[in-house]
């Protein structure tokens, strides 16, 4: 992706990068994820992120959708935080809370213009197995259609 720069905290391997869960398809295999526990311990986690930036103009977004593995031995990510950075700071707009699927919406209490956003899992919401891991994510638009990054990016 061109007109983007996609960090993570961590990741657990090369072939697991931040970018795949940019990449329009959400197979587990093609996904990012993190290094176990964040890179802490299972006694000792650490806060985990991903993180999107926009570099040629902001994008207005009021919600964002996370497709996540669906191989049955992968424990559902329950909890999470959705952030938006304002003039330099991540501010939380929207949380996921007791998921009971691993495909998640999180709609925002109205649309938002940012040039970065972020899923931040706090290290005591680490899924069982100590991996976070995003297949795939998608914008929701203030219209509420989905759309990928891709498309939203020139």
């Amino acid at each position: 992706l061109t007109g983007v720069k996609v960090t993570a905290q961590s990741t657990c391997a090369p072939e697991y990068g931040a970018v795949l869960a940019l990449d329009g398809d959400p197979d587990p295999y093609q996904a990012w994820i993190s290094k176990p526990y964040g890179g802490g311990a299972k006694a000792k986690p650490v806060d985990v992120w991903w993180t999107v930036e926009f570099l040629k103009h902001p994008v207005v977004l009021k919600g964002v959708k996370i497709i996540g593995d669906h191989r049955g031995n992968i424990p559902l990510q329950k909890n999470l935080q959705v952030q938006t950075r304002e003039g330099g700071q991540w501010k939380t707009i929207g949380e996921l809370k007791n998921a009971a699927t691993k495909d998640v919406t999180i709609t925002f209490a109205q649309p938002v213009t940012t040039d970065a956003f972020r899923v931040f899992i706090p290290a005591a919401d680490i899924p069982s197995d100590g991996y976070v891991r995003i297949c795939e994510i998608a914008a929701i638009l203030p219209d509420g259609s989905e759309t990928t990054f891709n498309k939203l990016i020139p």
